[in-house]
């Protein structure tokens, strides 16, 4: 789509990820003010070859170990058609990731 404002005038698309309630292990060296033991944070970062997202990262879970529901972004296609590859990278504050990818075919 390639109008002015494609967020209001384009089809926008959902793309999420799907994590497991426990995805944040406990950070050893992480405690709060009162002592207990924190997670790790977690977060997602979303790629895209062609088309455009409204927002490229979400949190996944915070250091108290909520998974927050809220992981959906909106992507908005290119207005040409052919494949576009969508990455979306899940992060951890200690290094570790997951990455899934998809290619989807944009027609007119």
């Amino acid at each position: 789509c390639s109008r002015e404002d494609p967020y209001t005038a384009c089809t926008a698309y959902e793309i999420d990820v799907d994590v497991p309630d426990d995805v944040a292990e406990i950070d050893p060296e992480a405690k709060d003010e009162n002592g207990k033991q924190l997670k790790e944070a977690v977060w997602v970062n979303y790629y895209a070859d062609a088309g455009n997202f409204d927002s490229d990262i979400k949190l996944v879970s915070t250091a108290a170990g909520e998974v927050l529901p809220e992981r959906k972004v909106h992507w908005i296609a290119p207005p040409t058609p052919g494949p576009a590859t969508i990455w979306a990278v899940v992060r951890d504050a200690r290094g570790g990731s997951t990455t899934v990818v998809r290619t989807v075919n944009v027609a007119e």
